[in-house]
């Protein structure tokens, strides 16, 4: 194998090891769930479903912020610490 597709690989694999899926479920104070919410971290974002789930991939590890929001009101804002490459994070909004 040639060193320059070596290092293209390595490359890939470090960048793929490097973000995190993060999913879970948004519910309100009465613990049902929270629909069609913004989620968004480091810059990525998802809404809930009716199911008040969500979906972010591609999300930078290490320490972000989550902010969860509708129309411009933030409802909940939180540091979280991702690792690994899946990592569910459920939350609810006062």
């Amino acid at each position: 194998m040639s060193t320059r597709l070596f290092a293209l690989l390595l490359t890939a694999l470090t960048l793929q090891a490097q973000t995190t899926t993060v999913y879970g479920i948004i519910t309100n104070r009465a613990r049902r769930p929270a629909i069609h919410l913004l989620v968004s971290i480091a810059r990525k974002i998802a809404y809930t479903d009716d199911s008040g789930r969500y979906r972010i991939d591609g999300v930078p590890s290490g320490r972000q912020k989550m902010v969860i929001s509708s129309q411009g009101k933030v409802f909940l804002e939180t540091d979280v610490k991702l690792d690994g490459p899946q990592q569910r994070i459920d939350r609810q909004i006062p």
